[in-house]
């Protein structure tokens, strides 16, 4: 236990580390890759204990010259605040203190030109009406509480408006990646507002009207700023200077201008803005200079502590290769580099909800980051805690969850291989890659997009455990298992009766080898799970296991089962609950026809065994020798426990997919290892055959 307590604590002092290089929040794309890769290699490698030679004191000196150099390059640093572009009446007051004056009230005349209040949706008439929105105890544009909004790019910058940055570069407000644009509150707007609905007088979400101020840093003199739409400079003493364009307009930024405040306003639908900004040449080598020199800090700081499994590192890389070319590279990069979310959706939801948590930890209010925002669960519990902690080191942009979606191919390899040989493993993923398209669309910037991976990985752990001999390396492997399967059912609650399935399974397997060590410490794993139940207690002042949505989702209950037999028992087919029964099941199994697919191939594969005339006690025990294997009957319980959820709640879409996904995996290697069996067993009747005496 200790071993893996210091194994954990020298992983995230590696990665903290490496970050500290990076530095936070990673917007690079190049530091992004080596983020991504510094994670999978520090978290599935192995720790290790330096030995001080020449090689390791080389690594402390590469280590120690990247902050050196991080810390000397001349870095450029802007402040810039933003913040959406909205008035309602006399709900004003903070979009004047934000600008001048005179801007704040040109900007006022041409929103109430773009948007006629007689053309504005009525609060109460329709859901999702900007103008009345009730989130987490306020509504309307009192939402608005600060002239800038919070960005989570500057969560750890200490700001003057919204966040520093280094770079202009945008042509739309979702480009901008704005604080406001994907918020639920908090001392922001709520613009979980919905488009479906909007008229001629109500903004739409993606082309939402805002406004953003820079001011200008000394270092930007002879840069060059590229702009069109509306923009205005204000300096002291001399007013503000307005100037529009339609087209691309570039020009450089004099020495007069250091020091002045710079605006740009999207509010008229004929002026977008757009704005980019070109450094010196030198500005733009010292930032080269910098990353280059982050990521080899990085590699001598891993290569100290750390020893990579490559094999794990190669499998990784062909993973994340093949997901960016199936799911489209670069338009993939941007769903999770500038997001934007429905209004109304889940995705929102957990977006908005990690953001007001990341401010409350920001803001030193921890208890309150801790409730994350619901005093009792509704909506997915942990998903906005892994929301809030990629926002710490990414900002406004996603990316550990795509670092996830990356890995998810290769999950599926690494359990695969607990059963099967590589080129095996490869097929199967195949498979489940042809049989169950669209799952990277189903899961985008949702819970499951990290809850499946989680879960696998837990299944994986406590797979290995099953034939593992060492008692140490048993109790981690629980350990490990237990706390990967806790995340997974927070992240994602319809998980636990398949997870409680396998725990119990470890446990009198444990128990059966005399190994109360082993099942306490699976116990001491999975105890995190119980912050739910705790959480609503001592929050909301309820006892509720899981979530409140669970009764609401409970589509099917068993009492609407038990009717629906007991009505066709008596004869009457047609009632309501027999229709319902069968609808719902009906979607279970008809959305996913990876079942009947594989069903077929597996009744084919029995056709084909007959041909070496096999009996049917041979039958009986090809399948007995396929099927009573230790890790197949533990991921069979997995099964098992997920498809029961499905009976009686959501069974289609999002909900479904680890299901079937992993009903697949269990086939495939049923199949293999029936063909595996078969072949030894004919081997064996042909030798007895060969061994029967001929008559002459």
């Amino acid at each position: 236990m200790q071993m893996l307590i210091r194994d954990i604590f020298v992983r995230i002092a590696v990665f903290l580390g490496c970050l500290a290089v990076f530095g936070i929040p990673v917007r690079s794309p190049i530091l992004v890759a080596g983020t991504i890769v510094a994670g999978w290699m520090i978290f599935l490698g192995a720790p290790k204990v330096p030995q001080w030679g020449k090689q390791d004191i080389v690594k402390v000196l590469v280590y120690a010259g990247a902050v050196i150099v991080g810390a000397a390059l001349p870095k450029v640093e802007i402040q810039e605040g933003h913040n959406v572009f909205l008035v309602d009446g006399p709900r004003d007051q903070k979009m004047r203190e934000a600008m001048p004056e005179p801007l704040y009230r040109y900007a006022r005349q041409v929103f109430d030109g773009v948007y006629p209040e007689a053309d504005r949706c009525v609060v109460g008439r329709l859901p999702g009406c900007w103008r009345g929105l009730e989130e987490i105890g306020r509504s309307g544009l009192e939402d608005i509480r600060r002239p800038f909004a919070f960005s989570a790019d500057g969560a750890f910058q200490r700001p003057r408006y919204s966040r520093v940055v280094s770079e202009i570069e945008f042509a739309n407000v979702v480009e901008l990646r704005g604080g406001f644009l994907n918020s639920l509150g908090g001392g922001d707007l709520n613009s979980n507002w919905y488009d479906w609905n909007a008229s001629n007088g109500d903004p739409v979400r993606e082309a939402m009207p805002f406004f953003v101020r820079y001011d200008i840093p000394a270092s930007l003199a002879k840069a060059h700023l590229c702009w069109k739409g509306e923009i205005f400079l204000v300096r002291d003493g001399e007013g503000v200077v307005h100037r529009k364009s339609r087209t691309q307009r570039c020009e450089r930024i004099g020495k007069e201008e250091v020091g002045a405040a710079f605006y740009g306003l999207s509010v008229d639908p004929r002026y977008p803005l757009a704005l980019h900004l070109k450094l010196r040449k030198s500005l733009r080598l010292s930032e080269l200079l910098r990353q280059v020199a982050a990521l080899a800090g990085a590699i001598a700081l891993i290569g100290l502590f750390i020893r990579p499994h490559l094999g794990h590192f190669l499998g990784l890389a062909v993973s994340a290769v093949f997901v960016w070319l199936i799911l489209g590279g670069n338009a993939l990069y941007s769903k999770f580099s500038a997001p934007l979310f429905d209004g109304g959706n889940d995705h929102l939801t957990h977006w908005g909800y990690g953001r007001i948590i990341l401010e409350n930890v920001v803001g030193g209010n921890i208890l309150e980051a801790l409730k994350g925002v619901e005093p009792i669960y509704y909506y997915m519990p942990g998903y906005r805690y892994v929301r809030a902690f990629e926002m710490a080191i990414f900002g406004e942009s996603g990316f550990f969850s795509f670092a996830v979606l990356l890995a998810y191919p290769w999950t599926f390899y690494c359990l695969a291989r607990r059963f099967l040989d590589p080129a095996r493993c490869i097929i199967l993923v195949g498979l489940l890659l042809i049989v169950l398209p669209g799952y990277a669309g189903r899961v985008l910037h949702l819970a499951e997009m990290v809850a499946y991976p989680m879960a696998i990985w837990g299944i994986v752990l406590c797979l290995a455990s099953f034939n593992e001999e060492a008692s140490g390396t048993v109790r981690r492997l629980l350990v490990g298992g237990g706390v990967l399967l806790a995340a997974a059912t927070f992240l994602r609650p319809n998980l636990i009766v398949a997870a409680a399935l396998l725990l119990a399974f470890l446990a009198v397997f444990h128990l059966r080898r005399s190994d109360r060590g082993a099942v306490a410490l699976l116990g001491v794993g999975f105890l995190p799970v119980l912050w739910m139940p705790f959480h609503n207690w001592y929050f909301g002042g309820k006892w509720i296991l899981l979530t409140a949505a669970g009764d609401i989702n409970l589509l099917m209950p068993p009492a609407r089962y038990f009717e629906a037999i007991v009505n066709l028992l008596s004869g009457h087919f047609q009632a309501d609950a027999v229709s319902a029964a069968i609808t719902h099941l009906g979607r279970w199994l008809n959305w996913q026809r990876a079942a009947t697919i594989l069903s077929s191939a597996l009744v084919l594969s029995f056709l084909w065994l007959s041909k070496s005339r096999f009996s049917l006690a041979d039958a009986r025990r090809v399948l007995h020798a396929a099927v009573f294997c230790v890790e197949f009957m533990a991921l069979a319980l997995v099964v098992g426990g997920l498809h029961s959820v499905l009976w009686f709640y959501h069974p289609n879409g999002r909900y479904s997919d680890l299901a079937w996904q992993l009903t697949i995996v269990l086939l495939v290697v049923l199949l293999f290892r029936m063909r595996d069996s078969s072949r030894e067993w004919v081997r064996v009747g042909e030798k007895q055959h060969e061994a029967i005496p001929r008559g002459g």
